[in-house]
């Protein structure tokens, strides 16, 4: 009976010392299907509330493991367990981030977050849990009611864009194991603004939030969902090479979720979307990193102008009176050309060819007065400008909101040949539609333009400004044919938005 009792305590305390040994893992994520692997051999799949359970056991035979979190098109997490944990119950709460775009080289640039603006209602409603709805003038950041506008630290949205471009493969050309060398000293204009390569300017659009409440009345599942536009200027060209929207959600499953750490999540989910764009890395390997910088914080700007009423004429001939006042030419170092102004507070179209390398342009208007102008925004490639003059009360053209058809009736104002033929009106029709190489569909007319014409308006006969002309075809068998260039294309390449 004893040696019975004896035998029955060994095994007791051998099945003790066995289940001793048993380690839990309680995995937490934003995902389900994600496959956990233990030392490399899938383990099981967490479920469709992101949930798994995972008993190992630390010995002699096996005194560490290597634990996985896998799932297509997410970055992969490892937990690296060299020896036992001092807790037998381990929960492991992730928050998955979706797979970055990796270069297979690295790069030397110089980037600078040069702004972060919000484009939101402040009475927008942007978060909402049981009893408790917050709305964009009054957001928690930090743990701490304030306006976002106005209290969001940039610094923090500026670690999420080191640590994005990093993971892409970009270095700092100065020191690569300064975590801050790849930002220049904002509070230093003479470097942050001229030494960077790429100005990076950020709009939010839209944020919304959601998350559950605990039992213990805490919050749980924290979801931020952000929509972004990203306009990233050339300082080298001079030219804003990039702009483009992104539209990225994160989760944070804990019971700690904080508004701030999802917002800055969601800021950086958004980021690494916009580095997936092969153009936009293209172009950014593309720059000259060593070549003289001129920041030009404008181009980075959305701007909101008022529009300009629609009237009705009783005649033709008393809508050309009434438009032909608002055309200009202007008049620089390198000659003239023709422009126009699309709202009474100075802002100007033309080409960008009018503009370039113009030194000392001043813009010409029907009564005779001349202006200086500032150059705003520009788009090289598309070649358009927006200018402006200083003071407000300017005659103004009106913008066409439909598309022109083919057959429509058009006049070009201007100033051809010489300046002493200012605001000539020649008149003719739509005659096509045709794509050029840059993607953009121009407006093909037989009015008559001639060199100095560029910039001008083409308008419809209801007096509101269907394109810009651009360019004259010359040669055997091309006489009459001129190009215009939309004016939804002028407003969307200079980012302007009228209302």
């Amino acid at each position: 009976m004893k040696k019975l009792l004896s035998l029955s305590m060994c095994i007791l305390l051998c099945t003790m010392c066995s289940i001793a040994q048993k380690y839990k893992f309680r995995f937490f994520t934003n995902e389900s299907d994600v496959t956990i692997l233990l030392d490399g051999t899938p383990h099981g799949k967490t479920n469709g509330e992101g949930y798994y359970s995972l008993k190992t056991e630390f010995n002699e035979v096996t005194p560490k493991h290597t634990i996985t979190l896998s799932k297509p098109g997410h970055e992969d997490k490892v937990y690296q367990y060299d020896t036992k944990p001092e807790e037998r119950l381990t929960n492991i709460v992730w928050g998955m981030k979706n797979k970055r775009y990796r270069m297979k080289e690295k790069v030397k640039r110089s980037f600078d977050l040069a702004k972060v603006r919000y484009d939101i209602d402040p009475s927008e409603k942007v978060f909402s849990f049981v009893g408790k709805d917050l709305y964009w003038n009054s957001i928690f950041v930090d743990g701490k009611l304030m306006n976002p506008a106005s209290s969001t630290p940039i610094k923090i949205y500026e670690k999420n864009i080191i640590d994005e471009l990093k993971i892409c493969g970009f270095e700092s050309e100065e020191d690569n194991d300064d975590e801050g060398s790849m930002f220049d000293d904002a509070e230093d204009e003479t470097s942050a603004e001229k030494k960077a390569d790429i100005a990076i300017g950020a709009i939010v659009k839209d944020i919304k939030m959601k998350a559950d409440l605990s039992y213990y009345r805490k919050l749980i599942n924290l979801s931020v969902k952000m929509d972004v536009e990203w306009q990233f200027y050339d300082n080298v060209s001079k030219k804003l090479i990039k702009k483009m929207s992104t539209s990225e959600e994160i989760t944070m499953p804990d019971l700690t979720s904080d508004f701030a750490i999802g917002v800055n999540m969601a800021f950086a989910e958004n980021f690494a979307a916009a580095l997936k764009d092969t153009s936009l890395i293209d172009a950014i390997k593309s720059s000259d990193s060593n070549a003289e910088k001129d920041y030009k914080e404008e181009v980075l700007k959305k701007y909101t102008l008022s529009k300009t009423k629609v009237k009705k004429f009783e005649s033709y001939g008393k809508m050309v009176k009434d438009v032909n006042p608002a055309v200009v030419t202007l008049i620089g170092s390198q000659g003239h050309g023709s422009a126009f102004l699309i709202n009474n507070e100075g802002y100007i179209l033309t080409n960008y060819h009018v503009v370039k390398g113009n030194k000392g342009l001043k813009a010409k208007f029907q009564m005779g007065f001349e202006l200086p102008v500032k150059l705003l925004n520009y788009d090289e490639k598309a070649d358009l400008a927006l200018l402006k003059v200083q003071g407000s009360g300017y005659k103004a053209l009106p913008i066409a909101t439909k598309e022109y058809e083919v057959g429509n009736e058009v006049i070009a104002i201007g100033t051809p040949e010489t300046t002493s033929l200012s605001n000539t009106v020649t008149k003719g029709i739509i005659s096509g539609k045709r794509e050029a190489k840059n993607g953009i569909e121009y407006i093909q007319t037989d009015v008559s333009i001639s060199p100095g014409n560029s910039g001008g308006p083409l308008i419809n006969k209801k007096g509101l400004v269907v394109g810009i002309v651009s360019l004259k075809l010359v040669g055997i068998g091309t006489d009459g044919i001129a190009f215009a260039i939309p004016i939804s294309v002028a407003l969307e390449k200079l980012n302007i938005t009228l209302n």
